[in-house]
């Protein structure tokens, strides 16, 4: 072989073993981040439960210009949090403008983010929706899941909460927002028995 065929292959070498030493490096200082997460999934920590979590003041606002705190002054409500781009979310507003007639969802407020992409969930004329800034309704509630309902009181504390609910579950949460404690968790019950 002539030099320089051998210095090519010396400098192809040299630039393997460079790039290398710096996947390894890079792969030193993120093993204990990664074994963080794999410890986490593992066992996950336990959360605090949301029942009983307070919502903030002023952080969601009406077409109106109300605050959240003065729509709950009025007594228990539902707080369904969705967001444009999550399909679940999209099919249940779907499901919402749907039966707008068949079942009173007086008692449903929708929180969505303050921003202009989320009208396109065309809920305005359907149900009462609050605009929140920067997630900060969705953090007092510890969530960042949608869709996401929260049964509250009128003093923002969180008496029942549902993961991905159904529009089957929101018609049973609004029934409950008129009911006593013992109403409530009897009607709970019989929905987890029957599903």
């Amino acid at each position: 072989m002539s030099a320089p065929w051998i210095a090519l292959f010396a400098l192809q070498w040299l630039a393997v073993l460079t790039v290398l030493v710096l996947v390894l490096g890079l792969l030193r200082r993120i093993g204990p981040a990664l074994a963080a997460a794999e410890e986490a999934l593992v066992q996950p920590r336990q959360r605090q439960p949301m029942e009983g979590l307070r919502v903030g003041e002023r952080v969601a606002i009406d077409a109106s210009g109300r605050d959240l705190a003065e729509l709950l002054v009025r007594g228990r409500h539902v707080l369904l949090f969705l967001k444009t781009g999550c399909h679940p979310c999209e099919a249940l507003a779907d499901e919402l403008i749907l039966n707008r007639t068949e079942v009173s969802l007086s008692r449903l407020v929708v929180v969505v983010p303050d921003l202009p992409e989320s009208r396109e969930l065309k809920l305005d004329n359907v149900v009462q929706v609050v605009r929140q800034r920067d997630d900060e309704l969705a953090r007092a509630f510890g969530t960042s899941i949608t869709p996401h309902a929260f049964l509250v009181d009128e003093h923002g504390r969180v008496l029942a909460n549902e993961i991905a609910p159904s529009f089957e579950t929101l018609c049973q949460l609004s029934a409950t927002v008129g009911s006593s404690n013992k109403e409530r968790r009897d009607q709970r019950a019989a929905a987890l028995i029957a599903g």
